[in-house]
């Protein structure tokens, strides 16, 4: 896939949702809480009448017990598979995050301090224009200019 600078833009302009995204995932991942217990397993092995009373079998048999060593082994991997998709996820954004961070700390400072202040600290133009002391037709013009740069940038990996 080739890029172009409205690849480039789009990539920019999604910055601050990475970001969310990012403080997202790490919570999920710190707080995570298996999907499936062990005792959700053992519980809905166990038989009820129509009355919602345990029906007594007088014991479990080795068959019973086999049963539920397999249903919990599955479900410890069912929650493994969960919390993996969680860490390649946040793996993915803070890639994309560093990359989108490293690419513009690349720039000239100009360049650098225009995308940084209009993407990442979502400042619009007149506001970015007023932070970096230049006007607004400067901060547009540095803008396509360190998006033509980038292109070029993401274009050197997928190449």
């Amino acid at each position: 896939m080739k890029y172009t600078n409205e690849d480039t833009i789009k990539k920019l302009e999604n910055y601050g949702e990475l970001n969310r995204i990012q403080k997202q995932l790490e919570y999920e991942l710190e707080n995570f809480i298996d999907m499936v217990t062990a005792d959700d397993v053992i519980e809905s092995m166990t038989f009820k009448s129509g009355t919602a009373e345990r029906v007594s079998g007088g014991g479990t048999s080795d068959r019973t017990a086999d049963i539920s060593a397999a249903y919990n082994d599955r479900t410890c991997l069912i929650n493994a598979r969960a919390k993996k998709d969680i860490q390649m996820d946040l793996e993915r954004v803070t890639r994309e995050i560093n990359r989108l961070t490293y690419y513009a700390g690349l720039l000239d400072a100009e360049l650098g301090e225009a995308v940084k202040a209009h993407f990442f600290e979502s400042l619009n133009i007149p506001r970015t224009a007023e932070r970096l002391g230049v006007g607004s037709s400067t901060v547009k013009r540095r803008l396509r200019q360190a998006v033509t740069i980038m292109t070029r940038m993401f274009n050197l990996i997928v190449s």
